[in-house]
């Protein structure tokens, strides 16, 4: 397993909405796609990976009101 600094965002598309809403958490995983399909078992098809060049991950599920994006480094 490996463990990750996860900083999760909500973001609401919704106009009165005064931002993201943003929290971290390490975390001990096999997989970042087995993570993304328990916390989105339904949306889970939707998500897109991006690998930056430092070696964070960033997986976002844009829906229509809210997107949710997790970037993951690798601790």
């Amino acid at each position: 397993m490996k463990e990750y600094e996860v900083m999760k965002e909500i973001i609401n598309a919704c106009g009165g909405s005064r931002g993201a809403d943003r929290s971290i958490e390490e975390i001990e995983v096999n997989s970042l796609q087995e993570y993304i399909q328990k916390k989105h078992p339904t949306d889970y098809q939707n998500a897109k990976s991006e690998h930056l060049e430092n070696g964070d991950v960033i997986i976002t599920l844009q829906g229509t009101d809210i997107t949710y994006r997790y970037v993951f480094t690798e601790i």
